[in-house]
């Protein structure tokens, strides 16, 4: 199976995560592994009329998500609007191996993955 998450680097930083004030953070460098990484950043999705604008923000904010029309919850499956890689992750964060991990790491009672949206700035964005 392909590396997708590089779980030493995030469990090293766990500690820093938990502990850190007045919220929880961590800087995690190398957090996707970085073969996998460049494969996600080659076949990120390219803005078009299928991003939602977020007129509720004060920036041009874009979204895309991975649902169903105005649907809250992930859209269930692969989406063949996205590459092979994009599935993968996906399917991948929806695993128990995933969920288990990011319990482990941030201390907190998570129970699944509920969405993923692509972002994008125009015009004043950063």
């Amino acid at each position: 199976m392909t590396k997708i998450i590089n779980w030493d680097n995030i469990f090293a930083q766990s500690e820093n995560f938990q502990n850190n004030k007045p919220f929880k953070f961590a800087f995690i460098e190398e957090f996707i592994d970085r073969d996998f990484y460049e494969k996600l950043y080659e076949t990120y999705p390219k803005m078009d009329d299928t991003w939602e604008l977020r007129s509720d923000l004060s920036k041009y904010q874009y979204a895309k998500h991975w649902r169903t029309e105005k649907d809250s919850v992930c859209y269930p499956g692969d989406d063949p609007s996205f590459s092979k890689e994009w599935n993968d992750f996906k399917r991948y964060c929806e695993t128990d191996e995933f969920v288990n991990n990011f319990k482990k790491f941030s201390g907190t009672n998570i129970t699944k993955m509920k969405h993923i949206v692509f972002t994008g700035y125009k015009k004043g964005g950063f």
